[in-house]
């Protein structure tokens, strides 16, 4: 049994659901506004070297992984691969409450990644 069996379930999940994203976009929106009063830059000159710098310092964890530092370091940067993961798994619940044997690719329960994640 999943909390959203029930229509009424279904229903109270949809309006949380549509006035989270509606929140979301109204503070974007206004975030956006100022960004865009901001001076434009090129930002999609050297896309190899922007991704790669995003693989290292974004999802490496590079400035914090610092020896100076290393214990703290190692306990955020396991924080921010948590959250990561927790992501992951908020995807799957959305999915699955519209829709019983949703999964993303390669999280699967026959998969590789999906059966010792689920």
């Amino acid at each position: 049994m999943t909390p959203t069996d029930t229509l009424f379930a279904k229903l109270i999940f949809t309006v949380m659901l549509l006035a989270s994203l509606g929140a979301f976009v109204y503070l974007m929106r206004r975030r956006y506004q100022v960004l865009r009063a901001a001076r434009q830059i090129d930002r999609f000159d050297r896309p190899w070297e922007r991704l790669k710098k995003v693989l290292v310092y974004y999802l490496g964890q590079r400035r914090i992984l610092d020896p100076k530092h290393l214990g703290a370091g190692i306990m955020h940067a396991l924080i921010f691969w948590g959250f990561l993961a927790v992501s992951i798994n908020s995807l799957h619940l959305i999915g699955r409450a519209y829709i019983p044997h949703f999964h993303l690719p390669l999280f699967g329960p026959e998969s590789l990644l999906g059966a010792p994640y689920i």
